[in-house]
């Protein structure tokens, strides 16, 4: 079973990696963005940092583990559909010519 079973997210992920499409990856990056807004992405992060450098730490409990690895599906996610727009972007920017001169 996967953590993101069940949420649409997991959905729009599998789309990305089979046929992928803008659609899809905006609404990877929609979801995440709407699931860990403002402060949240960098607190799970910084517990993520804590657990590295506190290996079996008393005060970090399954259900904090259990959102960690959470987030990080979600992160994986949403950098998958990053990085496939990125691609997209780079491949369809045209490279401009510089003017011409004109001549006298």
């Amino acid at each position: 079973m996967h953590p993101l079973d069940g949420l649409s997210i997991r959905q729009h992920s599998i789309s990305l990696s089979k046929d992928p499409h803008a659609a899809s990856a905006r609404e990877v990056i929609k979801e995440f963005f709407h699931f860990f807004d403002g402060q949240a992405a960098q607190e799970h992060l910084w517990y993520m940092l804590v657990l590295a450098l506190k290996n079996d730490s008393e005060e970090v409990t399954a259900i904090h583990r259990g959102n960690l690895l959470f987030f990080y599906e979600y992160c994986c996610a949403l950098f998958q559909a990053s990085s496939f727009l990125r691609e997209q972007h780079g491949a369809g920017r045209k490279k401009k010519k510089p003017p011409r001169r004109k001549r006298k």
